[in-house]
């Protein structure tokens, strides 16, 4: 799917807002609960596949709903593809730069 290649974490977060930060809610507070239980790092990959897997159709799910509605079109796709998201290179002040 095309929209998978595109959205990023930040996207994600922008797109489902019932993940807003707040100092561990209680779903935090649960997650950190189950995570007591995971006794090898396979069984935590395991938990963190799930996890994502949940998250990325929650992404799906919202993505189709705003094609749908006419808010995400072929054009703003597009757009999104070509954005850039890294933050620009700032060089330290103490670096010089050869001539």
């Amino acid at each position: 799917m095309i929209l998978e290649k595109i959205l990023t974490f930040a996207t994600v977060l922008e797109l489902l807002p019932m993940l807003a930060r707040t100092p561990l809610n209680p779903m935090q507070l649960h997650i950190l609960e189950m995570l007591s239980y995971c006794q090898t790092e396979k069984a935590m990959e395991e938990l963190k596949s799930v996890l994502a897997d949940y998250y990325a159709k929650k992404v799906q799910e919202e993505a189709d709903r705003l094609w749908d509605d006419g808010t995400l079109n072929a054009e703003a796709i597009e757009r999104i593809g070509k954005e850039h998201w890294r933050t620009p290179y700032r060089p330290a002040h103490n670096e010089t730069h050869c001539s």
